[in-house]
């Protein structure tokens, strides 16, 4: 199920739905979702980011700023 037909099935869900307690359910886990960067899924991600970086630059595979800009470019074709 793609990212778009979840939220659809939210959406119809809510829309469809009149138990107040269904909606107040969904409602706080909604408020209360944390950030990407603060779940365990998260911080693995970052933490396996870091370690590659850090082996790219022990193996001297570094480019500066306006090399990365250019790829990142080329591979958007954003030109």
């Amino acid at each position: 199920m793609t990212l778009l037909e979840k939220k659809r099935f939210i959406i119809d869900k809510v829309e469809t739905c009149f138990s107040d307690e269904v909606i107040s359910k969904l409602n706080d886990d909604v408020s209360h979702l944390k950030p990407w960067d603060e779940t365990e899924e998260g911080k693995d991600l970052i933490n396996r980011l870091l370690e590659k970086s850090q082996e790219q630059v022990r193996n001297g595979e570094v480019i500066s700023f306006d090399e990365a800009m250019s790829k990142i470019r080329n591979k958007l074709a954003l030109k």
